[in-house]
């Protein structure tokens, strides 16, 4: 008996190579899910899209891993992270520390700044000068922004942090708050997207805090290190720079 014409122990060898071609054609990669904040573009625009949606996509995606992220207020991803199994967290401060967390190296840069209204001429150009002033910082500033802000904010009467980082532009431009804290890329891109004259009030920028090179924090070592490869092959190619620029101009 022949199999494609050939006798049977070379049909059998020939059909098991067919098979293990296809296998390995249609292999599943390996499947993880990563928490973000809610959408704060540029860097997470939805679930798809943003700076660093897509490095993290493509860093994992040469790893062979491909990476579906839930969106959910920062202030509940490391509980989540923890209580639902989720393979990471992909905004943490570098200084982060948690047993069940293993740090990647810094990927992905942030410049908080406090914005004030022009009107107001507000002098601040230290952290110190915050204190009188009402508040409205992103959520979890506190324990992104350093012990400083902590300690000043902290004893604060007028001080609050909204996941929604549309809303605090809104507080800022109808004067319902003195100052907002959030990433200068973010307030940028916010502003530009609202319409009316109401945005259109001149702002002051404080760059009151350092630049932070923000991590991603994974479920064990292994997948940190993984990233970490991604990340590093990816920034040896256009693509990175690619992304970056899509995003941020």
């Amino acid at each position: 008996m022949n199999i494609f014409g050939l006798p049977i122990a070379n049909g059998l060898l020939v059909c098991a190579l067919v098979l293990s071609l296809v296998s390995a054609r249609y292999a599943i990669a390996e499947k993880i899910e990563l928490l973000t904040g809610l959408a704060k573009p540029p860097f997470i625009v939805n679930k798809h899209e943003g700076v660093q949606i897509e490095l993290i996509t493509h860093a994992l995606a040469s790893q062979d891993i491909e990476v579906n992220f839930t969106l959910m207020p920062l202030g509940r991803n490391v509980n989540s992270f923890v209580r639902w199994d989720f393979d990471g967290i992909i905004t943490l401060p570098p200084h982060f520390s948690h047993s069940q967390v293993y740090l990647s190296a810094p990927y992905v840069r942030y410049q908080n700044v406090a914005v004030t209204l022009a009107d107001n001429n507000f002098d601040i150009n230290e952290i110190d000068q915050l204190i009188g002033r009402s508040i409205v910082a992103f959520q979890g500033a506190r324990n992104f922004l350093g012990s400083k802000y902590k300690e000043i904010t902290a004893y604060s009467t007028d001080y609050r942090e909204v996941a929604n980082q549309k809303q605090q532009i809104g507080m800022l431009f109808s004067g319902r708050t003195d100052v907002i804290v959030l990433e200068h890329h973010i307030f940028e891109y916010l502003t530009r997207e609202q319409d009316g004259p109401l945005y259109q009030k001149p702002y002051i920028v404080h760059k009151i805090f350092p630049e932070i090179n923000y991590v991603a924090g994974f479920k064990s070592q292994t997948l940190a290190d993984k990233f970490n490869q991604g990340i590093l092959q990816l920034k040896a190619t256009d693509q990175y720079r690619e992304i970056i620029n899509k995003y941020i101009y």
